[in-house]
């Protein structure tokens, strides 16, 4: 099965609550993260590259 690469842009309530959705989701995948300042996700997402512009995460297929 060929997973959809999404990206997130923001990471306050609503991209945290798109994170944890993707997480579950077994056909999507979090590719990444855009912040203004792009430090280390916390846990469960520390894996996840955070990037200061979508352009950085090349892999992403949409951006939410």
């Amino acid at each position: 099965m060929n997973r959809l690469r999404v990206a997130i842009v923001g990471f306050g309530g609503l991209g945290q609550a798109c994170a944890r959705a993707l997480h579950h989701a077994p056909d999507l995948e979090l590719v990444g993260v855009v912040r203004r300042a792009p430090h280390t996700l916390p846990h469960p997402f520390a894996h996840v590259p955070a990037a200061g512009h979508l352009r950085e995460l090349a892999r992403a297929s949409i951006a939410l």
